[in-house]
């Protein structure tokens, strides 16, 4: 293939060569689902620069314009009502939704009582509607708030609650969204401010209801949860497998910390009889039975 942008050249006369018109070469324009896979390509390369360069620039995505209740945004929020002593009931209201989607009934009882805000007082009745309407768009079967939303703000953008749309997805037990977020380039890998991922969230839903863990959990586990998990022993680095007994008993105390589940009651750290309670409905598919008993084995050692 010869490329010469002056088609009229003396020198293409002298070789015979004719402009092939526009019938040559046809550029496909990359769409912007291709970019987000290239950004985030980039990132597991450790190219962040690049990457940001390409949502910044290219993809053009927007801050959100909501407030997102991370590790800074609750300390702000906390110190607004409980040191400033703000008047009004806004931020009282935020931090209370707060509380319901992350299980802290302690924030919410000391709301309830310090921040003399009436409706904390009732946490296990109101936490089931809060978290509901909070994961309304992320429970669909239709995508298209979800997929506006990734078009503007970016496919890891943050909603209130600092989650990103994989993770809502995830903790929503809505499989068809989160393979099609996985298919956009979705990371599996990132976290809220506990440090929790797409899968953790997952795996402690399915903990206190039985119904996700049967019908969800199998392939949610499937996609989300990696292959194998490093830990650092002292000076030691160990890897644990996904087929490992271990793998799954520390992916699940990381899923129940800090606050754990259990029936209509909310604890805080856990011991062997919670982790045996929250493995009660676990699916064979996700933990059989020979590794359970293993894993059972090797609690009953440690604690």
């Amino acid at each position: 293939m010869l490329v010469e942008s002056d088609d009229q050249h003396p020198l293409l006369d002298l070789l015979d060569i004719r402009s092939s018109g526009e019938e040559g070469v046809q550029v496909q324009a990359s769409s912007r689902e291709d970019w987000q896979k290239e950004a985030r390509k980039l990132e597991l390369q450790g190219k962040a620069e690049q990457a940001e360069a390409i949502r910044s620039r290219i993809l053009q995505d927007q801050t959100p314009p909501w407030p997102v209740f991370n590790a800074r945004g609750v300390e702000e929020l906390t110190r607004k009502i409980f040191i400033d002593q703000v008047v009004g009931n806004k931020w009282r209201q935020q931090l209370f939704e707060y509380a319901a989607f992350y299980d802290a009934p302690e924030l919410s009882e000391r709301l309830a009582v310090e921040g003399r805000f009436k409706p904390a007082g009732h946490f296990l009745a109101q936490r089931p509607r809060i978290v509901t309407n909070r994961l309304a768009a992320y429970s669909r079967r239709q995508f298209h708030e979800v997929w506006a939303d990734c078009d503007r703000y970016g496919l890891e953008h943050r909603t209130p609650m600092n989650q990103t749309p994989l993770m809502a997805a995830a903790r929503a037990g809505n499989v068809p969204l989160v393979e099609a977020l996985l298919e956009k380039g979705a990371r599996r890998d990132a976290r809220d401010h506990l440090g929790r991922n797409a899968a953790h969230l997952a795996l402690r839903e399915a903990f206190a209801h039985p119904q996700f863990a049967q019908n969800a959990l199998p392939a949610l586990w499937t996609v989300l949860a990696p292959l194998s998990l490093d830990l650092r022993i002292g000076d030691r680095l160990v890897r644990l497998e996904r087929h490992q007994a271990e793998y799954f008993l520390v992916q699940s105390i990381w899923a129940l910390i800090p606050i754990t589940p259990v029936e209509d009651l909310l604890m805080l750290g856990f011991n062997r009889e919670v982790i045996e309670h929250a493995w009660e409905f676990m699916p064979e598919a996700v933990l059989p039975t020979f590794r359970k008993k293993r894993a059972i084995c090797i609690l009953r050692l440690a604690i």
